[in-house]
């Protein structure tokens, strides 16, 4: 920026986990098979988190933890907690004739956001000399005065509903032809907000 050296860098603080287990069964009944499943997803970012995310550093003079102001201080945390996500997902086949048959799905699907959008906390270096500018304690500005994106430890699990349904037709056993209509419901997406810690905004689900 303006001609001079800067970098952004990204400091994360946490052990973080995840995992998920799945089960399904398949059933079939005269004239229809049933497939269900249910899976689980969890994640934790495992870490204590700033209490106040839009002034993380507790740079503010109100900020609790503040020690100088405009200075990163001692932020009060909280604990993050434990994220659960449970989806079922349904599949049923009908056969109408020997060649042709009517299927539906309907099934719930979470994904985590990414652990930047949670930890990031960018600190900008506008340090010239080489050797300082890999130390952000030395010379910084920080995400108040520059871009950059503050993570969200209150965030959880983006979720899509979807449906589906269609039939299969073979045709003179030569051809296959699958005609299927869906439709997503999503919810609870990760949005961007631009703002800083004197107008605060964040990004929600």
């Amino acid at each position: 920026e303006g001609g001079t050296r800067w970098n952004l860098i990204n400091i994360y603080d946490g052990t973080p986990y995840e995992g998920a287990a799945y089960l399904q069964d398949k059933i079939e009944f005269t004239g229809l098979i049933v497939n269900a499943g249910l899976r689980v997803d969890f994640f934790n970012q495992n870490r204590d988190a700033p209490k106040l995310m839009f002034d993380p550093l507790a740079q503010l003079e109100t900020t609790p933890g503040n020690i100088t102001p405009e200075l990163p201080g001692n932020p009060e945390t909280e604990r993050t907690k434990l994220q659960i996500a449970v989806a079922p997902r349904l599949g049923i086949s009908h056969p109408i004739t020997e060649k042709s048959v009517l299927h539906f799905v309907y099934g719930h699907f979470y994904q985590r956001p990414s652990w930047h959008k949670m930890f990031g906390l960018p600190v900008c270096n506008w340090s010239t000399d080489p050797d300082s500018s890999r130390n952000p304690w030395l010379q910084y500005a920080w995400v108040a005065e520059w871009q950059g994106v503050l993570g969200n430890p209150k965030l959880g699990y983006e979720r899509t509903i979807q449906y589906e349904i269609g039939i299969d037709q073979n045709i003179a056993n030569m051809l296959h032809l699958d005609i299927t209509a869906y439709y997503k419901d999503a919810s609870e997406q990760t949005v961007f907000r631009e703002g800083n810690m004197y107008n605060p905004r964040y990004g929600v689900q």
